[in-house]
């Protein structure tokens, strides 16, 4: 229920300032956006990761192994954040000529995103593995309600052209929540000696998935936001919202994917049953999703 709700806020975000941004603007937002995307691309393999070995290590050993392994990576994670931090500090000159964008300050914004983004990564995967699904449709909703709160006061108050800024504000308001959930869940937690591996081959198995995924969602506006006028790649980015509209319709149910079949792997079930029912659901959501946008969208929309 919140994913759906979520996904019709951010519907009213691009509707909203599709009318009341110019192109120039709007395909800012978009840039933002697809950056967010790629970063995705590393939050999502590792969050998926965290969440598979903490639904699968609290089945087989209990809470406070689950929670030992999530401290664990916690600590690992700090040199990370600070150096992937600097590269893209490094690489803004070149971003900044490649893309056309006229100031440091939308990609200067991206930096606090990307190192909070790493460590609520790790907070997310280990509140969704430990099955805190109330927690995880909050994350959803606050990051989706504050990013539309955040665009709608930018053009109240006359300052249209700082709208993008709602996106990196909203993904830092929900990593910050995250972040307090999750430490409040692991505090009254027994400490646990049990030494858990990351599972590279998950991780990087994620990766290659992420990366298909925003092949489809974010290569074609990196081309066009490059090879296009300002004005053009706005226009075209009101296009490219139809394909995402179907995508995350259909992948609604997706999130209960991995803890699921994971916490079945652990205590040693057949994960089969689950996985195709979620499997047929998106099938079924999909469908409905395209149908309703292509060969009835004259009519519903």
């Amino acid at each position: 229920g919140s994913m759906v709700f979520s996904n019709l806020i951010n519907l009213v975000f691009n509707a909203y300032l599709g009318r009341t941004l110019s192109f120039e603007n709007f395909g800012l937002i978009a840039l933002v956006n697809t950056f967010l995307y790629i970063f995705s691309i590393g939050f999502g393999a590792l969050g998926a990761t965290i969440n598979h070995r903490t639904a699968f290590i609290t089945a087989r050993s209990g809470i406070a192994a689950g929670t030992a392994f999530y401290k664990q990576i916690m600590r690992k994670c700090i040199k990370y954040a600070i150096m992937i931090s600097l590269i893209w500090s490094v690489s803004m000159p070149f971003l900044l000529g490649y893309f056309h964008v006229n100031s440091y300050l939308p990609l200067i914004s991206l930096i606090p995103v990307i190192m909070f983004g790493i460590f609520a990564s790790v907070a997310r995967g280990f509140v969704h593995g430990r099955f805190l699904f109330v927690w995880t449709a909050v994350f959803f909703l606050v990051e989706a309600i504050s990013k539309l709160g955040f665009a709608f006061t930018s053009v109240s108050l006359g300052n249209a052209e700082l709208a993008y800024l709602s996106i990196p504000f909203s993904v830092l308001l929900a990593s910050a929540l995250s972040l307090i959930v999750a430490s409040v869940v692991t505090r009254k937690q027994p400490k646990s000696e049990h030494k858990y591996s990351f599972m590279k081959t998950f991780f990087f198995a994620s990766m290659f998935t992420g990366l298909s995924t925003n092949a489809f969602l974010t290569f074609d506006i990196l081309l066009v936001k490059h090879y296009l006028s300002a004005t053009q790649a706005g226009i075209y980015a009101f296009l490219s919202l139809i394909g995402k509209i179907i995508f995350f319709f259909g992948s609604l149910f997706h999130i209960f994917l991995v803890p699921i079949v994971s916490r079945d792997e652990g205590a040693h079930r057949n994960p089969n049953t689950n996985f195709y029912m979620i499997f047929s659901l998106t099938v079924a959501l999909t469908t409905v999703a395209f149908v309703g946008i292509g060969p009835l969208g004259s009519v519903l929309l």
